[in-house]
């Protein structure tokens, strides 16, 4: 065991050969410490479930061609590799190095928990998309409890022998760190003290930095987990808690999706609902316009050491754009007509219309001085051209003959402000009326920022404050949830397209279900706006 000093306290390491004997002692210790859980009619139905939200994580290192003896060829992509394996099993931190040795914990562990046919034993993992593939031939899976949201995605993952893998950050929405600084009040993830730029194998000797850092990641998600289903009533065994599952029921209710009796106010919701629904073209456009927020360096000091600066930030933006902004489409969908451009394109924005559009730009070059180039690669199609002369870290400079971009108008100005071009062809497009958001969905997320702010601060406030933070940010996830998804299954051999959905179908089934209450082209002028308002500052 090694016993590690940190702040004010230890924490103690017990490694491989010391783990089947810690095991063992724990299941003993914690053998009554279950709770069955019905589901339906008798028996076999009924699942056992220890309580603690155990936890487990894998330290990697990515070798690229002309580092260390990187057995491929030169052009050939990076591999990854773990070298530590730890777990958190009711407290106590277990580590090991070889791929042999963390088989043999998760046999003890199913062995002396006795694991398997209606007994499960958690283990929460904050990357498990990535780690599961570290660790996927280590057992067979049981089919039927697993659940994935596409090939890259599992979110639960049970084995044959009990053990159920969940994956925190689906269900809590936020990076570890900041999950553990909100929800930890013990042990916080420390990333400071991780030397990220050293190379290390199973058998390269880690110093107690490394150590400290890797025994903190399983204490602080356990924690953290803990304390955060507690605050909201869940348990770690709920069938698919997701950060926005939490607020949904809230608005829902104030909304008035099952009122027998709606108030005049949730009549008119409704009747804005009914015009926002969408068609297949529409919704292809918004996936393809979709983006996140707008992270990113000027590329002129990239990389050096800067003295001396000053920071600002939006607070609560998503929220923020939700509230404060006129630009959200409210009225019923309408195709632009052909031989529409750019100027009919600001003309209608200008007048009250919030625009989506294809667009080609030909020539696209980008102009002296711009320092945050907005048009992502990514989220560009090339029409002509081979290679690129420049990209700026993701985003596009110069080199292509001509590209398409799918936009909201209000992102346009942006990109004319930024870019020079030959030309710019509006290749297809849909208009609605626009305006702020209904009323009492304004309220809502107004109400829930208000909470939030009065909390802040408060320190015997800090889980209330942690939560009122996630809700008030859930709205906007709620909003944002592609409909349409196809289903996949977690099998031994990889997660596995089960079913390929139809898009009309689906769309038009969910857009007559109580599960449409949230428009998806908000959710998308959300980000859009928060991307718009913040490249303005």
């Amino acid at each position: 065991m090694d016993r590690l000093s940190y702040k004010d306290e230890y924490i103690n390491i017990f490694w491989y050969d010391e783990a089947e004997k810690l095991i063992m002692q724990l299941s003993d210790l914690y053998a009554g410490d279950v709770t069955v859980v019905s589901r339906g009619g008798r028996g076999r139905n009924k699942i056992e479930y220890y309580n603690y939200p155990c936890s487990f994580d894998i330290e990697t290192t990515t070798i690229k061609p002309g580092e260390l003896d990187y057995p491929y060829a030169k052009d050939a992509p990076p591999i990854a590799f773990p070298y530590l394996f730890q777990f958190n099993i009711y407290g106590y931190v277990i580590m090991c190095r070889q791929y042999r040795e963390a088989l043999d914990i998760f046999n003890w562990l199913v062995k002396y928990f006795r694991t398997g046919g209606n007994r499960r034993l958690v283990l929460f993992d904050h990357n498990l998309g990535y780690e599961e593939h570290f660790f996927r031939s280590l057992y067979e899976v049981n089919e039927d409890g697993c659940f994935a949201l596409d090939d890259h995605h599992p979110v639960t993952i049970i084995t044959a022998d009990g053990l159920m893998f969940r994956d925190s950050y689906k269900m809590s929405n936020m990076s570890l760190e900041t999950l553990t600084k909100d929800w930890s009040d013990h042990w916080v993830k420390n990333k400071e003290i991780m030397d990220y730029s050293q190379l290390r194998t199973p058998y390269t000797p880690l110093d107690d930095n490394t150590l400290i850092y890797s025994a903190l990641d399983v204490l602080s998600l356990s924690d953290a987990i803990e304390k955060f289903l507690a605050a909201r009533n869940e348990k770690i065994w709920t069938k698919c808690p997701t950060s926005t599952s939490f607020i949904r029921q809230r608005l829902k209710t104030a909304i008035g999706v099952s009122a027998k009796k709606r108030t005049k106010e949730q009549q008119e919701y409704f009747r804005i609902l009914e015009k926002q629904k969408i068609t297949p073209e529409i919704y292809m456009m918004l996936t393809r316009e979709a983006r996140g927020g707008n992270t990113h360096s000027n590329r002129a000091i990239t990389g050096k050491l800067l003295r001396s600066l000053a920071h600002f930030d939006i607070t609560s933006s998503y929220p923020a754009q939700m509230v404060c902004y006129p630009e959200y489409p409210i009225g019923e969908w309408f195709e632009l007509d052909m031989g529409s451009g750019p100027d009919e394109i600001e003309l209608m924005e200008r007048y009250g219309y919030c625009c989506l559009f294809d667009i080609a730009l030909i020539n696209p070059r980008l102009k002296e001085g711009v320092t945050v180039p907005y048009i992502s690669v990514s989220k560009m199609t090339i029409i002509k051209g081979v290679g690129m002369n420049a990209t700026d870290n993701g985003r596009y400079i110069s080199g292509l003959d001509a590209i398409r971009l799918t936009l909201f108008g209000v992102e346009w100005d942006i990109v004319k402000k930024q870019y020079d071009y030959d030309d710019a062809v509006i290749l297809s497009g849909y208009f609605a009326k626009k305006g702020y958001l209904p009323d009492i969905l304004r309220r809502f997320v107004l109400d829930l920022y208000a909470q939030k702010t009065e909390l802040k601060g408060i320190p015997d406030k800090a889980v209330e404050y942690a939560l009122a933070k996630t809700y008030v940010n859930g709205v906007f996830g709620m909003a944002y949830t592609n409909p349409v998804r196809d289903l996949y299954k977690v099998t031994n051999e990889g997660i596995i397209l089960e079913e390929k959905k139809d898009l009309g179908e689906t769309l038009e089934e969910y857009q007559k279900s109580i599960s449409y209450f949230l428009p998806y082209a908000w959710g998308a002028m959300v980000a859009c706006l928060g991307r718009v308002y913040l490249q303005k500052m």
